[in-house]
């Protein structure tokens, strides 16, 4: 229930799994989307994804769209759609259908960075 305390000990248990990427890409998961958090600390999410990421190679898409994800939350679209772009260059060879659902966030993601169109009247 305490958020700073669970970050405290999140901080130590990431340094204990800093070279085990599955660990640290469910560890950014859980602080994305884990039921009850009280604090959501996406900066700490990002640092575990993008140690991951770095671990992975070659590229895993699960995680790019994690990072997206995690980048889009933190309000940074262009990162976000750098990420979403090096998955779905990830998937090549993949069904169809999740091709079209990565090229649908990207989509997302792409909106996000673009300014409010504003109505003029006349």
């Amino acid at each position: 229930r305490d958020g700073q305390k669970g970050y405290e000990f999140g901080r130590k248990y990431l340094r204990e799994i800093w070279d085990n990427a599955p660990l640290l890409q469910a560890l950014a998961q859980a602080v994305l989307e884990e039921d009850g958090l009280v604090l959501r600390d996406l900066s700490f999410a990002l640092e575990a994804g993008r140690r991951a990421n770095e671990l992975t190679r070659p590229a895993d898409p699960a995680l790019l769209r994690l990072l997206a994800q995690i980048c889009d939350q933190r309000g940074d679209s262009a990162a976000a759609v750098q990420h979403m772009r090096s998955a779905i260059d990830a998937s090549a060879g993949a069904p169809p259908e999740q091709l079209a659902e990565l090229k649908a966030l990207l989509q997302e993601y792409e909106s996000h960075g673009k300014p409010a169109s504003r109505g003029t009247s006349e």
